[in-house]
Formats: structure tokens, C-alpha cells, sequence
């Protein structure tokens, strides 16, 4: 492929990475923020699997992922002893940070041709996995395999053109969540579907020093750079 033609690639790909960026934002303050439900729910399972995954490096045993219907989650880890605190802030901040290193991947991986069907199996076969395994109620149970079958039909029938665009808009779904929840990083918590629930800054807070906003602070950097990185990786010539 010539010099030229990539470039023609790269600037087109830029082009629609802009359009479904202002396209979620426009749809997030619309009436019509329904149509992004689907992908609401695959930010909160890239969140419950960030916390869930976290606990498992520190020792714990990922039990169960719950999605419930109006979009927020939660996770149950068991251990045989009380995590550390930096252990406990750890896992804490694997939630904030899953959607954001999920989405940065696809991002990235929607530059190769190869790459963008592997990564739309990948993420499917995880899906499905996490639905067998982990995964406990109904919106999980429907919905989660719902997607992971439209993600396999684009990487057995689209085209190569369409198979990016697949996993460039899945990626910015996972990455504009931050965007969406940024009131929830700057907040002590809230009553939820599940009951009152402290936020993941707070539970950082408690485990560690310095108050929740501080931490809020510190992910929201954190999830720039993420993102940041990820963008440069996957455009840069």
C-alpha cells in the first residue's frame, strides 16, 4: 500500500472517530439517549470486569458481575483475608479505569486489518465467557450475548472497512463512559438500583488518605493519558 493511500486511510478513519465522538455526545443530551443502552450496559461490564480483574491480581476470586437494568453494576469478590489498603484502592480504581483501557485497545487494534477481526472474537469470546462464568441477572444474561453475536457477525461477514468501524465505535463507547460518569468520580456515592453505595474515589479515599475528589482527580488524569495514548498509538504515521 502506498504512502499516499495510507494516508487517505488514516484521515478518513480520524473522520469517522470525530463523527461517532460527536454523534454519542450529541445522542448522551438528547431525548434519544435510549439508543446507546446496549452500549451503556458494555461500559458497565468493561467497569465490573475492570474491579472484578483488579481483585483477581491481588489474590481475590472474581464470584459474580451483576449489569442491572438502568445501566450500573456491581461485583462480588471473595478472599481469605482483608485486602491492604493500597490492595483495596487498587481494585477500587479498576473500575474508572476499565472502560477507558478497554476502549483505548479497540481504538488501537481497529488499525490492522488482521487485528480488527481477532480483537472483535477476542472481545465477543470474552462476552460470552464472563456471561458462563461470572455474569448474574438477567440484563447481563441478555443483553451481553446479544452483543457478542453482532460482534461476530461483523468479524465473519463485514468488510474490513466495516469491521474497524465496529471496534473504533465500541471503543469510543468504552471511553466517552468516563466522559458520562465524571459526576460520579467528583462524588461520595449514591443510592443505586442496589442501594446506597459509596463511589470508587470515596472507597479510595477511605483506603487510603487525602478525600475523594483528590482521586477523582488523579483517575481522571490517569484516563486522559489512557486515552491520549491509545489515540497516538493507533494514528500516529
Amino acid at each position: 500500500m502506498s504512502a499516499i493511500r495510507r494516508e487517505e486511510e488514516r484521515s478518513e478513519s480520524l473522520k469517522w472517530l470525530a463523527l461517532f465522538v460527536a454523534v454519542t455526545i450529541a445522542l448522551w443530551h438528547s431525548p434519544f439517549a435510549i439508543v446507546l443502552y446496549p452500549f451503556t450496559l458494555l461500559a458497565t461490564w468493561f467497569h465490573e470486569m475492570g474491579h472484578g480483574l483488579a481483585g483477581m491480581m491481588v489474590g481475590a476470586d472474581f464470584v459474580s458481575l451483576v449489569i442491572l437494568p438502568d445501566g450500573s453494576g456491581y461485583t462480588t469478590s471473595m478472599r481469605s483475608t482483608e485486602f491492604s489498603s493500597a490492595a483495596a484502592a487498587f481494585v477500587s480504581a479498576g473500575g474508572p479505569l476499565g472502560p477507558a483501557i478497554a476502549g483505548g485497545a479497540l481504538i488501537i487494534a481497529s488499525r490492522w486489518r488482521k487485528g480488527s477481526v481477532w480483537a472483535l472474537v477476542m472481545l465477543a469470546a470474552a462476552l460470552l465467557v464472563s456471561t458462563l462464568v461470572v455474569v448474574d441477572g438477567l440484563t447481563g444474561w441478555i443483553v451481553l450475548p446479544a452483543l457478542a453475536l453482532v460482534l461476530l457477525w461483523f468479524a465473519r461477514f463485514a468488510s474490513v472497512q466495516h469491521r474497524q468501524l465496529a471496534l473504533k465505535f465500541c471503543g469510543i463507547q468504552g471511553c466517552i463512559s468516563t466522559y458520562v460518569s465524571l459526576d460520579y468520580l467528583f462524588s461520595r456515592g449514591g443510592v443505586m438500583v442496589a442501594g446506597a453505595q459509596y463511589s470508587d474515589t470515596e472507597q479510595m479515599a477511605r483506603a487510603l488518605f487525602l478525600p475523594y475528589w483528590f482521586w477523582g482527580i488523579v483517575l481522571t488524569a490517569m484516563i486522559a493519558a489512557i486515552i491520549a495514548g491509545s489515540l497516538w498509538i493507533a494514528y500516529r504515521r
